[in-house]
């Protein structure tokens, strides 16, 4: 009886250490996993310092980025607007001074058809001077024919010559009279042929100066459009840019909430260890 009693109390003995020894290591582990606890809030904690101050450096990156493309967006804007407004200071002085020398042209060529037509008009006047003159001749031979006639009525051969004269006087009135007629329409031919010369010449020249303006018009477009589809590009190239470091920060935050599952899940695989020695020891 004092064996079997002695063997049941060094029995017990036996399993209060062995419970003392689960106590304990009970214990142990829960200091680890409140000390792991804490070292992963710190971790947590740190790396979403880390988080935000990239985040916060990154913004401030943007920002700078963004302003350098604005200024470079205007200057390259303000450049371009420079040369348009230089450009167009020099065409308007090309045109001015291609208009001025047009002008010029056509006033001295006008001056000349005026001094033509004006020489035409002497010419009349001296045409008709000398129709005049004839007329006049013509009736003192008529006169003189006359006062003949009354003189010589007998003589046919006087009559004969100064009939005569009066024909030859009259044609040549008459052929005068013709060639004045062809110099006059030709003159007239001619001033407007002059004419339709400066009116083609103008005509030219405005085309060439409309169809030179539309090709630096279209040119500075074209230059503007390119400049546009430049600071498109940078806009574009600054989105992806942050496009790719959200998706770096979303990966970086999502291996971190993986590791505190996995630490989480490690904590419970331990406290349901502990709660199972708790409930082995209690059972006992």
């Amino acid at each position: 009886m004092e064996a079997a009693r002695l063997a049941e109390q060094q029995a017990r003995a036996a399993d209060l250490a062995e419970m003392h020894k689960k106590e304990v290591e009970v214990k142990r582990v829960r200091a680890i996993s409140q000390k792991e606890k804490r070292r992963l809030a710190e971790e947590r904690r740190a790396l979403e310092d880390d988080y935000e101050a990239e985040r916060l450096e990154k913004a401030k990156e943007d920002e700078k980025l963004e302003r350098k493309v604005q200024v470079v967006y205007a200057q390259r804007k303000e450049e371009m607007d420079a040369k348009a407004e230089s450009w167009r200071k020099k065409q308007k002085a090309k045109i001015d001074e291609l208009s001025t020398d047009l002008q010029q042209q056509v006033d001295a060529a006008r001056a000349e058809l005026e001094g033509e037509n004006e020489s035409f008009k002497q010419k009349e006047v001296e045409q008709q001077r000398t129709e005049e003159e004839a007329e006049a001749a013509l009736k003192l031979q008529r006169a003189e024919h006359t006062r003949l006639s009354l003189l010589a009525e007998d003589s046919g051969k006087a009559l004969a010559e100064v009939s005569r004269k009066e024909a030859e006087l009259a044609a040549q009135v008459e052929e005068d009279t013709r060639r004045d007629a062809e110099e006059r329409d030709a003159a007239d031919a001619e001033y407007l042929r002059r004419n339709a010369e400066l009116e083609a010449e103008e005509n030219a020249h405005a085309e060439e100066c409309n169809s030179t303006e539309t090709a630096h018009r279209q040119e500075y477009e074209g230059a503007m459009a390119e400049l546009e589809e430049a600071a498109a590009a940078a806009r574009a190239a600054m989105e992806k840019y942050e496009a790719d470091e959200l998706a770096a920060a979303a990966a970086h935050l999502a291996e971190i909430e993986a590791a505190e599952a996995a630490m989480r899940s490690e904590h419970e695989r331990r406290s349901a260890e502990l709660s199972q020695l708790e409930q082995d020891r209690a059972t006992r």
